[in-house]
């Protein structure tokens, strides 16, 4: 996944994100709980990007992922 484009829809405190990051991807994570989103960006990561956005309705480009996840969005 080295320098693959990936999204983390509803990433909650980014257990999918962190493990993108660790494999190389740059990653957008989209959340709409704020403190979840603090929780992950306090871990510093440069590849990261966050958007406090509900689904399906974001700022997301389109075809522009390699890999999107979303799982266990409510």
């Amino acid at each position: 996944l080295k320098q693959a484009a990936a999204a983390d829809i509803g990433c909650g405190s980014g257990k999918f994100s962190l493990r993108l990051l660790e494999a190389g991807a740059r990653v957008d994570a989209v959340e709409i709980a704020e403190n979840a989103l603090k929780r992950l960006l306090s871990r510093g990561h440069v590849r990261l990007r966050t958007f406090r956005e509900t689904v399906p309705h974001t700022s997301l480009a389109d075809n522009y992922y390699d890999l999107v996840i979303c799982t266990d969005l409510i």
